[in-house]
């Protein structure tokens, strides 16, 4: 064993030991096949993936490997766009898409197991309706869609009568933004729409009625992000903007159909909430959001339903904008995509008391661009580089007992985290010769540099911790062929 009188890092925050995999190069190389719309049908992970011979059509991970569906619209030609945040929806046992073949642009489609194929088509021709913000409630598959280039609006399709009905009326001009995602609330479909998408409303599915229900007074900040819904003690909260305000958190009690504002972070119009896709969500009777107490510069914040205070929960970037987003709940934690202006934008973890990178996939600023996080099978699924692949689909496990980070054949094992006095570390067993170490504080700043050599494949190596000062750092390994890795650490 060898002793190094600083430290080294553990890949991932707590003392859970996990495992990120790329689960298969779906176009090989640097080509990006780049998986959305991740959809749980028949107890598989469907998607739409890109290659460069069959374009973006319809895949299906089950387990131990990604495989195509069909070939829909032959040749390099695409069956699906590229947009991200979208999903598909499941009804009467079939998976709804928005799709095209070669004769319809965008419409509704379904495939059974075996078949895509249009299942209602909203505009006849090559132009489509161009249908986005699936969602399934009893049955039924909501979504919107322009009419032959008329403003969005949003559909119900009822699969057994094959039906279609438009259930909002936005008119261009009197209301500038259309449906958003709708979102399953107290037995009602809610969205929101209208100037700054801010205005909230339910369509019940009883009683076949949209209605308003609350407005908000605006100045035209031309938001163009899909707001998010989050429900904690049978209560929403969502993001809205008004004039005086900004955009900020706001809560809907159904007893009483009362809407209050619970939050002027970036106080007075300045916004104080994200109006970004995923941006809130609840995490055990708390909601987390993304927020900002001053322009441009949004950090992970929280607000306490019980307390009725909002608090910082952690600067992810103490220099600038974080841009937390993806809110995900997994394993009794939030996950999140952040830019600590170090990594560029990775995944990180959240348990409320303490908030740690999990991983750095793609070593250095430009970071993975992960994306597209999704819970499936007991683990989180999402799109990002670790720049040896294109975009393709990768998995983090908490149940393999193996921490790792993989970026190219490298592999770093490092362990406990946070970290106190003593931290071990192995590095991949095809590692050979000198190792050097950069530490490097939130600043950028460089408080520590060391190199050994004769390392071994997984000789571990015990390293005092004792003389770092509290706090979060930067840790970075290299070879004499580069970086192996690196990821950030916090010392008690």
């Amino acid at each position: 064993m060898k002793f190094l009188n600083l430290i080294f890092i553990c890949f991932f925050s707590g003392s859970c030991m996990a495992q990120v995999s790329l689960i298969q190069d779906i176009a090989t190389g640097s080509y990006d096949s780049n998986p959305t719309m991740l959809t749980d049908y028949n107890n598989m992970l469907f998607m739409a993936a890109e290659t460069p011979a069959y374009g973006n059509e319809l895949w299906f991970y089950d387990g131990t490997s990604v495989q195509m569906t069909l070939d829909v619209y032959p040749g390099a030609g695409s069956t699906f766009q590229l947009i991200f945040n979208q999903h598909g929806a499941v009804a009467n046992s079939k998976l709804y898409l928005p799709a095209k073949d070669s004769p319809t642009g965008i419409e509704l489609y379904q495939y059974d197991g075996s078949l895509l194929t249009l299942a209602y088509e909203l505009t006849p021709g090559t132009n489509g309706s161009q249908v986005r913000n699936l969602f399934s409630h009893n049955n039924k598959i909501y979504f919107t869609a322009s009419v032959s280039g008329a403003f969005r609006q949003l559909f119900k399709y009822d699969p057994v009568q094959q039906t279609c009905k438009q259930l909002t009326n936005v008119i261009p001009g009197s209301i500038i933004a259309p449906p958003t995602q709708p979102f399953l609330f107290n037995n009602k479909i809610f969205f929101t729409m209208g100037q700054d998408v801010s205005d909230l409303y339910a369509y019940d599915p009883a009683l076949d009625t949209t209605t308003q229900i609350t407005h908000f007074s605006h100045t035209a900040h031309g938001f163009s992000g899909q707001p998010s819904f989050a429900i904690a003690n049978n209560l929403l909260y969502f993001g809205a903007a008004d004039s005086n305000y900004g955009y900020e958190l706001y809560r809907y009690d159904p007893v009483g159909n009362i809407v209050t504002r619970l939050t002027d972070l970036n106080a007075g119009a300045e916004n104080g909430i994200s109006p970004d896709n995923r941006s809130i969500e609840a995490y055990n009777g708390t909601i987390y959001f993304s927020g900002a107490a001053s322009a441009a510069n949004f950090q992970l914040y929280a607000y306490d339903p019980v307390s009725n205070t909002t608090n910082l929960v952690s600067t992810v970037n103490p220099g600038g904008n974080a841009h937390p987003v993806n809110f995900t709940r997994f394993n009794n934690a939030l996950y999140f995509v952040a830019d600590d202006g170090m990594h560029g934008n990775e995944i990180w973890k959240s348990t409320g008391s303490s908030t740690a990178m999990l991983l750095d996939l793609n070593a250095g600023v430009n970071g993975s661009d992960a994306a597209e996080l999704m819970v499936w099978n007991n683990a989180l699924f999402f799109n990002a580089t670790n720049g040896a692949s294109g975009y393709e689909l990768f998995r983090y496990d908490e149940t393999n007992g193996i921490a790792d980070v993989r970026n190219g054949a490298k592999q770093l094992l490092v362990y406990p985290n946070p970290v106190a006095e003593k931290l071990m570390v192995s590095v991949d067993p095809k590692t050979t010769g000198s190792i050097e170490i950069e530490i490097r504080n939130t600043s950028g700043s460089l408080v520590f540099t060391g190199r050994w050599t004769h390392v071994t494949g997984h000789e571990q190596i015990e390293i005092n911790t004792r003389a770092l000062s509290a706090g979060r750092y930067v840790l970075s390994v290299k070879n004499m062929n580069g970086m192996i890795a690196n990821t950030s650490f916090e010392k008690r």
